[in-house]
């Protein structure tokens, strides 16, 4: 069920949909530090540390504020080689 005030968006992307509700910094901190600890790699990946591997992309503000700024990303990084920025 939802929470009373909880609001959802639906964003398309790559042809898949991914539904995303209020609790957006929950959902990111699963996908990345969550994720790492569980599979006990978080001395490697999970978050932005020197030494660790990392993919960072960038938004111009905040899309823990307002969802729809993920449609246009700013900066991507992978594997440490800057593809967009």
């Amino acid at each position: 069920g939802r929470a009373e005030g909880e609001f959802f968006y639906t964003c398309e992307y790559a042809g898949s949909c991914y539904l995303v509700s209020r609790f957006l910094l929950e959902t990111l901190l699963a996908a990345t530090k969550v994720n790492s600890e569980m599979l006990r790699w978080d001395d490697r990946i999970g978050s932005i540390e020197p030494g660790k591997l990392a993919d960072v992309i960038a938004f111009d503000s905040s899309p823990l504020e307002d969802i729809r700024v993920m449609t246009n990303c700013t900066f991507v990084m992978k594997d440490g080689v800057v593809y967009k920025g």
